[in-house]
């Protein structure tokens, strides 16, 4: 049994300015297997951000009794995307994200934000949904949020007082 945590190999490459392709590994060293792969890119230009990104992660296992390695695939297998705006000047954000499950073909979450910030106070908005899927947490196969918060300059940020807004 190795001692040491699983090793991280982690590439990325900027074939243009404003562009940018990153590859991720990670091997056992008690299993002496791969336990995750992720592939993404994306593209940051002055006012809009995309990315995108393929990610799988196996779950391994040793039988006790023989050292037999278990390799169950897709703890998770996904795909994850997501999209940032803003204005020039910066008042105005949004975004929209977006995951995927594709071992079990249905959406994971998807997330939308909207911000104004001025120089003395802003105000954020988000509406996140969650699918739980074949994991429902009693009884509950999607869960609605609906966040606000509001920034004072100097003072901090308040956010739902009363936890988020749930349907």
């Amino acid at each position: 049994v190795s001692k040491f945590s699983p090793v991280a190999i982690t590439a990325t490459v900027q074939p243009a300015l404003g562009a940018n392709v990153t590859a991720r590994t990670e091997y056992d060293m008690t299993y002496r297997a791969i336990r995750s792969t992720s592939v993404g890119a994306g593209i940051n230009r002055p006012l809009l951000t995309l990315n995108a990104t393929w990610a799988k992660q196996d779950s391994l296992s040793k039988d006790p009794t023989d050292a037999t390695l278990t390799l169950k695939t897709g703890l998770y297998h996904s795909l994850i995307t997501s999209v940032a705006a803003h204005t020039p000047d910066r008042r105005f954000n949004g975004s929209w994200s977006w995951s995927y499950d594709l071992q079990r073909k249905q959406e994971l979450q998807q997330r939308y934000t909207a911000s104004y910030m001025a120089q003395c106070c802003g105000i954020a908005m988000e509406y996140q949904v969650y699918n739980f899927g074949g994991i429902a947490v009693s009884g509950l196969a999607q869960d609605k949020r609906f966040n606000i918060s509001f920034s004072l300059s100097g003072i901090g940020t308040f956010a739902n007082l009363l936890g988020a807004f749930e349907r």
